[in-house]
């Protein structure tokens, strides 16, 4: 059965009773004009593309959505292979259920069925890695396909490589690329199975771009491409484990890549030992049409066995050509049935999808990761737990500080502890990129708020300010640490001498004045070593904060200082309110008070501050003097391993974004931090789990909410 016949019978089984309903059909390969030619009883309205209106194939107009609603459409059927299938529905779904029109695939599925629940008893949790090696064991002729199976991409879907080359071009074609490549494959797919080389060429054609930028652009999709691959190594482990069993073994893809270079690719990513490699550009037929069939014909054997990710390609038209196969899922399709679907499904942007595929990439490169898992994955190190569910959202805020930074400030301060991986990170950018952006450079500034109120007292107002603060100790105490005054200059408190704490305190007014004159000279030796200029414009970043430091910085320097914060939360003080101040998960200033990130901070600012303890003050040579380390040296080599997985993460993503543009939603990046809930994930080895955190300013211990629950 070839694969013509395959999509008329199955169109008719599934649609048999759908004759006297208002259809459109969604896509417009060949396949499309297959079922228009063989139910022309069928009330077809038009077609539907994601990249072409208002004109006419196969006979039939390209609708638009506004088309569709006018023409009181019933049904859209999506014709498509299953992976382009979910990328079409992610598309339209939201459009077809408002306006209650019915959403099927090819098969009968009902796509807008309610399947919101995590599914616990998918048949594929119950697929392992030994159920694979015994299937190989028993053939002669063992098959893989490549893409999505041997290897991966870092990025959502295929498309995604074309919006990466149009972000990189400077050319006035930059806007209309991505549409002009997938028409150009597209069309040429009427005909044959064409090669890139052919792809470019009918581009070209098709747009009069010259030879020079077409053979430009067609090395930037290589070279994207390239950057974006990883292999599968569980696949690539079984692949070897064929070789070894003295399996012959062979490659078949459905690929425009010429020979060369994908066996170039391959040998980067470490597969090699193959016998041959069947690419369907090179044959000019694919996989559901004749490939399988060249394949046997020229390797004779006594059993065979395919292993692919895509259920009708390599399972349906090989076991059609009588070669036996084996589902494994791509990273996509694991999405799909695990607990992670709701959240990462709602990627957007092109940046949200990278962070989306770099998250795939990690977390489903095993195929058989969901294995009795109930679609829950299990996280039990510390370096991954920062690279799948931290990074996303450090990395989403770095991209949106960069774009608050550049051409605006002459520097930007990122204070300490909090700000220690952030400066890192900022250093990580390479200097032509920081050039290209107009950066502004970046200092690691040590502060608190106990060195800034200490050293940034002017009268009695600021007394009475920094005194009403919580403290959870004696008065005395709180003179000694939040004043730092010596136990000679602290007089005992009395309760019947004292109306109230503020009273005692400001009998203190001499020694905490002068004291806090004293720091500040200290704290100007620091300064001074800075270099700041008197017109430098100053970013300030804090990350979780009412702006504590930002204010008492301002009263002891000149300069101007702008904030740029992880979450904001207001305080009704009138210095406060006068402050410059951004931040991050603000998309409506409610939403970084609602955010997953504000219930759980104090987890994370345990995770991304530096190794040192908090900043005390400044001695006399402007030297920083800290408190006592309180973490123990477990909690530091865990913070150690997350932040090298937070700076993995950022180096691999500005591989995809060197120009760090801003696509990504707060709301999106803060929805992937909570997927380190036990509702998606299980955590497992955490040091950091129902600790206590310690805050030396207040005096206190809060109990971290137990956000993984």
């Amino acid at each position: 059965m070839n694969e013509r016949q395959y999509i008329i019978d199955t169109f008719k089984n599934k649609f048999a009773d759908c004759v006297n309903k208002k259809i459109v059909l969604y896509g417009i390969s060949n396949n499309t004009k297959h079922i228009l030619d063989s139910f022309s009883d069928f009330q077809f309205l038009g077609v539907m593309d994601g990249y072409k209106t208002g004109e006419s194939i196969y006979g039939k107009r390209i609708l638009s959505n506004e088309e569709v609603l006018e023409l009181k459409t019933d049904i859209i059927i999506i014709i498509a292979r299953a992976n382009s299938t979910k990328i079409i529905c992610k598309r339209i779904a939201k459009f077809c259920k408002s306006h209650k029109i019915e959403l099927f695939d090819l098969n009968g599925v009902n796509l807008l069925k309610n399947n919101d629940e995590t599914v616990k008893n998918h048949p594929y949790f119950s697929v392992d890695e030994k159920l694979l090696r015994e299937e190989i064991l028993k053939h002669d002729i063992i098959s893989f396909d490549i893409f999505d199976t041997l290897v991966m991409r870092k990025v959502l879907y295929p498309h995604d490589i074309f919006e990466l080359v149009s972000r990189n071009m400077q050319s006035e074609f930059k806007d209309d690329f991505v549409k002009q490549r997938i028409d150009a494959e597209r069309d040429l797919s009427v005909d044959t199975i064409p090669t890139l080389c052919e792809i470019y060429a009918r581009i070209q054609e098709n747009t009069g771009i010259s030879t020079e930028l077409s053979d430009q652009l067609m090395q930037n999709e290589i070279d994207t491409d390239k950057s974006v691959l990883v292999p599968r190594k569980k696949m690539t482990d079984i692949f070897n484990f064929a070789i070894t069993s003295e399996k012959k073994v062979y490659l078949i893809s459905d690929m425009y890549l010429p020979r060369n270079l994908l066996e170039e690719i391959l040998e980067n990513l470490g597969i090699v030992g193959y016998q041959d490699v069947f690419i369907s550009c090179e044959y000019r037929t694919s996989k559901s049409q004749n490939l399988y069939k060249v394949f046997k014909e020229k390797i004779q054997g006594q059993s065979y066995l395919h292993i692919g990710d895509n259920l009708d390609i390599d399972g349906t038209y090989a076991q059609i050509n009588g070669i036996d196969s084996f589902h494994i899922y791509s990273a996509g399709d694991m999405l799909e049935i695990s607990a992670y679907k709701n959240v990462l499904g709602q990627a957007e942007t092109l940046d949200e999808r990278i962070l989306t595929g770099m998250f795939l990439a990690k977390v489903f490169n095993d195929p058989f990761a969901l294995y009795k898992s109930e679609g829950r994955m299990t996280i039990n190190n510390a370096y991954d737990m920062g690279y799948l569910f931290i990074a996303p959202l450090i990395t989403a805020f770095m991209v949106w500080l960069v774009q608050k930074v550049k051409m605006g400030y002459d520097k930007i301060l990122f204070s300490a502890r909090d700000g220690y991986i952030f400066n890192k990170l900022y250093d990580s950018i390479g200097e032509p990129e920081k050039r290209s952006l107009n950066l502004p450079q970046n200092i690691y500034f040590l502060i608190s708020r106990m060195s800034a109120i200490s050293a940034s007292i002017f009268c009695e107002e600021d007394i009475l300010y920094a005194s009403q603060i919580a403290f959870d100790d004696s008065p005395e105490k709180l003179l000694k640490k939040r004043f730092l005054l010596e136990d000679r200059e602290i007089l005992p408190y009395q309760k019947e001498k004292y109306e109230t704490l503020q009273q005692y305190v400001l009998s203190h007014k001499k020694e905490i004045l002068s004291k806090s004159m004293l720091l500040r000279k200290q704290y100007f030796k620091y300064i001074n070593t800075l270099n700041l200029k008197e017109n430098d414009r100053l970013a300030f970043f804090d990350f979780v904060s009412s702006a504590t430091c930002q204010m008492c910085l301002i009263n002891i320097v000149s300069q101007k200082i702008s904030g740029l914060y992880f979450i904001h939360f207001f305080e009704e003080y009138h210095k406060k309110t006068a402050l410059t101040v951004e931040s991050f998960l603000e998309s409506g200033y409610m939403y970084g008070l609602q955010s997953y990130l504000f219930t759980n901070y104090l987890f994370m600012e345990s995770i991304i501050v530096s190794s040192k303890p908090t900043l005390s003050h400044f001695d006399q040579k402007g030297n920083p003097i800290y408190l006592e380390e309180s973490r123990t040296d477990k909690q530091l080599v865990y913070i150690s391993e997350v932040q090298q997985a937070i700076m993995n993460y950022f180096k691999e993503y500005m591989v995809l974004n060197s120009k760090l543009e801003n696509g990504i939603r707060s709301q999106f990046a803060d929805q992937v931090f909570s997927l380190i809930q036990q509702r998606y994930s299980i955590v497992e080895n955490c040091e950091f789990e129902a600790n206590l955190s310690r805050d030396e300013f207040c005096n206190r211990e809060y109990t971290m909410t137990d956000m993984f629950k």
